[in-house]
């Protein structure tokens, strides 16, 4: 494996947090970066310690681009052929979060050099024996669609447990469901001892487009959105992680559409316009009541938007991404809403993933509408030594 592929396979996962911008920072057991970000309507730029950033905008012009699978770009991929190359680094996350372990696990890493080639540890043999049952397990059983994953059975260790924990956690059922465990305990209504409660009849939930309508009025409205043009954030974001890096990723294939999808300006405001199916459901976050969108994409990829009951406001948004071995979740929370120009933005987003790069708190200090943006934020930026830069 070259050194180019060794830099990507090593720090891809990076290239997330910080939108695939050029990335600077110090490694401590927090790192916090202050800087600012820069949205149009296609785009976002963002200033890291006095870096420049790669602009999204550059990146559309790529999207075309058919993206290589991980085969024709790796060495000794013996499983995942076909697999497209951007969800490579994505699908190791996954695993290692099933497994509650980093890349060391399975990989070799000697003198702090990552060999990724190498199949000396056992650990990753075995792992290549685990993606062959999970792929026919969901093969078998369930039309190829990928119910099961190593999260089903390993939930975070490395052994999948087998025998039940004693003593087990008192049943429970809410609105008929029974259910084991503490969150079961503290969600239920009322404790089944073989006896019969007469439940409160749930009001039906609200329509898919009278959520979404009450959203748009309680961020300010439509005309009020329509107006807006650019928007500069600055503030700071935290990675409980930390590291040290300074490059530039490519982006490709799906992971560009999922950056751009992220990033552009009206991706949690314009929300109707991104689905082809809506379905409306109830939960709690944080003992507060909120409604549930589960919405479809035209791409058959699937969102989970999360609405406070009283309020309307979007308090969370989860989007899930298939791969062959399991669905990737990706949970951004939406907190400390505050009116600027009229329009309500939230000035605290908290990202959690799979990735462990990818986790962040984004607390914002100042906000702009309308404000002007430079377009060479926008640009591409070079990096000396790096073919076609």
């Amino acid at each position: 494996m070259n050194h180019r592929s060794l830099l990507r396979l090593g720090h891809v996962a990076a290239g997330v947090l910080l939108m695939a911008f050029l990335l600077s920072g110090r490694a401590s057991e927090k790192s916090s970066a202050k800087g600012s970000f820069s949205f149009n309507r296609d785009g976002v730029s963002r200033h890291l310690n006095g870096w420049s950033a790669v602009g999204l905008q550059q990146a559309n012009q790529s999207t075309a681009q058919t993206e290589k699978t991980v085969e024709q770009v790796q060495k000794n991929i013996k499983i995942l052929s076909g697999l497209p190359e951007s969800q490579l680094i994505p699908v190791m996350n996954l695993m290692g979060a099933s497994l509650g372990v980093r890349c060391s696990y399975c990989h070799v890493n000697k003198d702090s050099k990552w060999d990724f080639v190498a199949d000396e540890k056992p650990e990753k043999l075995t792992a290549r024996e685990m993606i062959k049952m999970v792929l026919a397990i969901n093969k078998t059983n369930f039309r190829g669609n990928t119910e099961v994953s190593c999260f089903t059975c390993h939930r975070g260790r490395t052994g999948p447990v087998g025998v039940p924990t004693l003593p087990l956690a008192e049943l429970t059922e809410t609105a008929g469901v029974q259910r084991l465990g503490p969150a079961a305990t503290a969600a239920a209504s009322p404790t089944v001892n073989n006896a019969t409660a007469t439940a409160t009849p749930t009001p039906a939930a609200p329509s898919a487009e009278d959520i979404l309508n009450k959203y748009i009025s309680a961020v300010g409205g439509q005309t009020v959105i329509d107006r807006i043009k650019t928007r500069v954030m600055k503030g700071t974001s935290i990675n409980p992680n930390g590291m040290t890096m300074n490059l530039v990723h490519e982006i490709m294939g799906q992971q560009l559409a999922d950056l751009k999808q992220t990033f552009q300006l009206f991706a949690d405001l314009r929300l109707k316009e991104q689905f082809i199916r809506m379905s409306v459901g109830r939960d709690k976050i944080d003992n507060r009541d909120v409604f549930v969108i589960r919405a479809v994409r035209p791409d058959r990829r699937r969102d989970r938007l999360y609405f406070d009951a009283e309020t309307g406001l979007l308090v969370r948004r989860i989007r899930y991404t298939d791969t062959p071995i399991g669905v990737i979740p990706e949970e951004v929370d939406f907190e400390d809403y505050r009116d600027v120009e009229g329009v309500k933005i939230p000035f605290t987003v908290r990202v959690s993933a799979t990735d462990p790069f990818a986790n962040a708190t984004r607390k914002f200090t100042e906000v702009k509408l309308n404000a002007p943006v430079d377009e060479s934020k926008f640009t591409k930026p070079t990096i000396a030594g790096v073919p076609g830069q």
